[in-house]
């Protein structure tokens, strides 16, 4: 977990100590890089679900075809559904 930053220790004394400057923490770039390198496997990872997402509806559609959806449970309506919102979700991660 390389994105975790430890705080010192609370001093005894009872007034807190001024921070030394070593002590801030690390220097602007590298927050830039670390906050660059989240978003950018943030990115991946949804690009990944919304991969499984699709190959989960085609086989679905898949199912529906098959079934022919004699039973009149909906199963085709259903499908359509879960179209618009994955299409929802692949718009909404173009803009990430």
């Amino acid at each position: 977990m390389s994105n975790i930053v430890t705080f010192p220790a609370p001093q005894s004394s009872g007034a807190p100590a001024a921070p030394h400057r070593g002590d801030v923490g690390p220097p602007i770039p590298e927050l830039i890089s670390r906050f660059t390198d989240i978003h950018a496997k943030a990115k991946r990872d949804i690009g990944d679900v919304i991969l499984m997402l699709e190959l989960a509806l085609r086989q679905a559609r898949e199912v529906s075809r098959m079934m022919g959806d004699a039973g009149g449970n909906g199963f085709d309506r259903q499908i359509a559904i879960l179209e618009s919102q994955l299409e929802f979700a692949r718009d909404e991660t173009r803009k990430l």
